[in-house]
């Protein structure tokens, strides 16, 4: 009996002096919203009489505005990029583009299309472009900048692409 006490107490010792170095992880998404304006004074104008209607903006994501993570931001050991993706949003009957490329950080995805991305009013799809790392930019600099650039056939014209940036933090065990 007494030896099982001690033994007992030896491994109460153990198990609650043992320091667990596993980092905590937190899945979490980055919403943020790009929105563009084509005008007419973008035009370029081709041989074959066609006009182009070129468009760039962009809009950076602050560390420091998650819910998540706006507490824990010392505490940071590694951040990494899941997965990215964008949805149009307020597109109007006919509204097209030609071009359309976007960068995450120092990550650049081109979508090019031949015959123009052409929505309807009421089908404003997701552009799925997967997988961007992003993730050491965010991890150095607690921030994010997406640009968006390209052409359309229409001016003007307003749209907006809603990205959806998803992460997991590596965070200290305190």
């Amino acid at each position: 009996m007494k030896q099982n006490s001690i033994l007992l107490l030896i491994f109460s010792l153990f198990l609650f002096s043992c320091d667990n170095d596993d980092p905590v992880v937190i899945e979490t998404s980055l919403p943020l919203t790009v929105p563009i304006e084509v005008s007419e004074a973008s035009a370029t104008e081709h041989e074959s009489g066609r006009t182009d209607y070129a468009f760039t903006a962009s809009e950076t994501y602050y560390l420091s505005d998650n819910d998540d993570l706006k507490d824990q931001l010392d505490d940071i050991l590694n951040i990494f990029s899941r997965g990215s993706s964008a949805k149009i949003a307020g597109f109007a009957e006919g509204d097209t583009v030609n071009y359309l490329s976007i960068s995450i950080g120092e990550s650049t995805v081109g979508i090019n299309t031949p015959d123009s991305l052409y929505f309807t009013s009421t089908s404003n799809p997701d552009l799925g472009f997967g997988y961007a790392a992003f993730g050491d930019v965010l991890m150095e600099e607690k921030q994010i900048t997406v640009t968006v650039e390209g052409t359309t056939r229409n001016a003007p014209m307003n749209f907006d692409l809603n990205f959806e940036l998803v992460i997991e933090a590596a965070l200290a065990d305190e």
